[in-house]
C-alpha cells in the first residue's frame, strides 16, 4: 500500500519489450518492506499521509529468494 507495484510494471514491460531477461512477481497480501524481519509492525506515515504498517512475510520472503536465484542461475554466463 506503500509503493503500488501498478507503478513498476510499465518499466519491466519496456525491458521485455527490449528483450531483457524479465520476469516479476508481486505477493498481493504482502505489505511493503515484507522481507523486513527487524521493521515488523513499523508503523509510519507515507508521502501522501497514509498510514502504513510493515508486516515481515517468511514466506513470501523465502519464495523471493528462490525466484532470485533460479532467476540468476538461469541467466548467468560462463
Amino acid at each position: 500500500n506503500e509503493t503500488p507495484s501498478d507503478a513498476c510494471i510499465a518499466p519491466l514491460d519496456q525491458g521485455k519489450a527490449n528483450n531483457l531477461p524479465f520476469t516479476w512477481h508481486t505477493f498481493p497480501e504482502a505489505t511493503h518492506c515484507w522481507d523486513c524481519k527487524n521493521l515488523n509492525g513499523f508503523t509510519k506515515r507515507d508521502r501522501f499521509g497514509t498510514q502504513v504498517t510493515y508486516v515481515y512475510d517468511e514466506a513470501a520472503t523465502k519464495e523471493a529468494a528462490e525466484r532470485l536465484f533460479g532467476f540468476l542461475s538461469a541467466h548467468r554466463t560462463r
